[in-house]
């Protein structure tokens, strides 16, 4: 059986034909989102067309945002202009009369690392993606942990420090308002300045690759600004480990790509605060499906028909 897997994001979206776990094919067009949902609306129904040209019978649709699983409800998704809350699942069943299921986007990487990836064969996974946000999900004692309002996961909202930078979200001292991509690079601005030497002096626009070329040439600043991270996410890592216990965190997203920069850091930190943290011998690693997890997230929740609950599979 065919499967079609959709990740839409702020830029592009991404979607994909699978079968028996394979993926066959992968395209991407450009999201618009600045023109607001109408448009986003349109192109995912044009794409549900291309899926009905393939063969395909049922779709799995990853979106930011506020998702109900059960019912495909969107609320709020971040970049879209203009989208309060849509029933995604029943506009596109209704036009397309293919079975769709609707997950978050956050949810669709980690059950694509869980299932196909860096968490398989684990039971309990914590993951994060590291970019100009920091999101996540949580798997516990082998189910996709969901919550109440299917909004579990917002790991980024860890507070950190109460009288910290001023998050997005509103709040003070979040993970996100220290790690998120804008932070790194406004404390790179402000650093440099007391390091007349460093690499970093030659640019006027700084973005976390700069920073890594910077470090890997031996920069001391650059090098001092990942330590600083890898401690900080550290910090953040050592209330998810207590809390939830995992056997394994995977870190996905574009800043994961500098992994080797600042992990030596996140793991003195977990070394020296994690309670038992030898006998629980977590482990922090690489996502291995990259860019293409949140397909195979998307594609495996329309595999089980949205029955995430069930491990079977």
């Amino acid at each position: 059986m065919k499967i079609g897997a959709v990740d839409v994001g702020g830029t592009n979206i991404f979607f994909g034909v699978f079968e028996d776990d394979l993926l066959l094919e992968k395209k991407q067009i450009p999201a618009e989102a600045d023109k607001g949902k109408d448009v986003v609306i349109k192109k995912l129904k044009d794409v549900m067309k291309f899926f009905k040209e393939k063969g395909v019978s049922r779709v799995g649709v990853g979106m930011p945002g506020l998702v109900d699983h059960n019912a495909g409800v969107v609320e709020i998704p971040p970049n879209i202009e203009g989208w309060i809350k849509e029933n995604l699942k029943m506009i596109l069943q209704k036009d397309s009369e293919l079975e769709v299921y609707v997950i978050n986007d956050a949810n669709a990487y980690v059950l694509g690392e869980w299932k196909f990836g860096a968490g398989r064969g684990k039971k309990d996974v914590v993951l994060l993606t590291l970019g100009t946000g920091v999101g996540g999900g949580i798997v516990s004692g082998g189910k996709l942990l969901l919550g109440k309002t299917h909004a579990a996961g917002e790991v980024g909202h860890i507070v950190i420090n109460p009288s910290g930078p001023l998050c997005k979200c509103g709040q003070r001292g979040c993970l996100e308002a220290y790690i998120g991509n804008k932070y790194f690079e406004d404390r790179a601005l402000y650093m440099k300045k007391k390091f007349p030497d460093s690499l970093l002096n030659n640019y006027t626009e700084i973005t976390p690759r700069i920073i890594a070329e910077c470090a890997k040439k031996g920069d001391r600043l650059s090098t001092y600004l990942w330590n600083e991270f890898g401690h900080i996410l550290g910090v953040g890592l050592v209330t998810l480990i207590h809390i939830f216990d995992p056997e394994i965190i995977i870190l996905g997203g574009g800043i994961s790509k500098s992994f080797d920069l600042f992990i030596n850091s996140t793991l003195q930190v977990l070394e020296n605060r994690v309670m038992s943290y030898k006998k629980r011998g977590v482990e922090v690693v690489l996502a291995q499906l990259g860019d293409e997890a949140p397909l195979y997230g998307a594609y495996y929740f329309a595999l089980v028909k949205g029955n995430v609950e069930d491990s079977s599979h």
